[in-house]
């Protein structure tokens, strides 16, 4: 999704906005393109194009919202010193210029300045597929989030990527081992979904409690 840096106490809140548009970068840097913009707009910088954020969904944001409580309980429960938040600007860094906001990230508790408007670590990116997101991206032929998950997956910090299929009960889980990636696709509610690292441990169910996915007649995901 997209992003505007904007903070609120603890944590970082990101405005959204009904408008699919995009703009390439030429003249401004990202923060200042994003400082000249109404607040309620939300703008991410992906391959060095502005794009806007499209307002998520209800169901969008209740899938985001059981990922981040998951998250945090089992963080919490296994006393790791990380945590769980919705729209935390990513910089991506190490020659990329790139600024993503996932829909849920884990953080460093201990090292996170929580007055920041964007972090550069990242252990845990979660993103929430919906059709904005299959958008190309100028100049590039490659979808938005194809190219935020290859971004990911050059984050030195990162160690897990969630995607999640928002209209259909289909998750990709990729997971950093000895600093190669591995991928699994999970289909089926009763599928666990187990990281130790984040004191994870759920089903498929548990993502998306409380939506449309998982009723009888739901589509079958991709």
């Amino acid at each position: 999704m997209v992003a505007a840096l904007s903070t609120s106490s603890a944590r970082w809140r990101v405005a959204t906005v009904r408008m699919n548009e995009h703009a390439r970068v030429a003249g401004p840097s990202f923060d200042e393109f994003v400082r000249s913009r109404p607040d309620e707009e939300t703008w991410e910088l992906v391959d060095g194009s502005f794009m806007m954020q499209a307002q998520p969904s209800v169901e969008h944001q209740l899938i985001s919202g059981n990922v981040e409580r998951l998250l945090n309980d089992g963080l919490e429960r296994e006393g790791i010193p990380r945590f769980a938040v919705q729209g935390a600007a990513i910089e991506l860094g190490s020659g990329r210029s790139d600024t993503y906001v996932p829909d849920v990230a884990v953080l460093d508790a201990s090292d996170e300045d929580l007055d920041r408007n964007a972090s550069q670590t990242c252990f845990l990116a979660c993103e929430v597929v919906s059709p904005s997101d299959r958008r190309l991206v100028p100049g590039t032929g490659e979808t938005k989030i194809a190219s935020k998950v290859r971004g990911y997956r050059e984050l030195r910090s990162c160690e897990v990527i969630l995607v999640i299929e928002q209209g259909a009960p289909f998750v990709t889980l990729l997971v950093r081992t000895d600093g190669v990636w591995g991928s699994e696709d999970l289909r089926s509610p009763d599928d666990d979904i187990v990281l130790p690292a984040f004191g994870l441990r759920c089903t498929l169910a548990d993502i998306y409690a409380r939506t449309r996915v998982l009723r009888p007649g739901a589509s079958p995901g991709p």
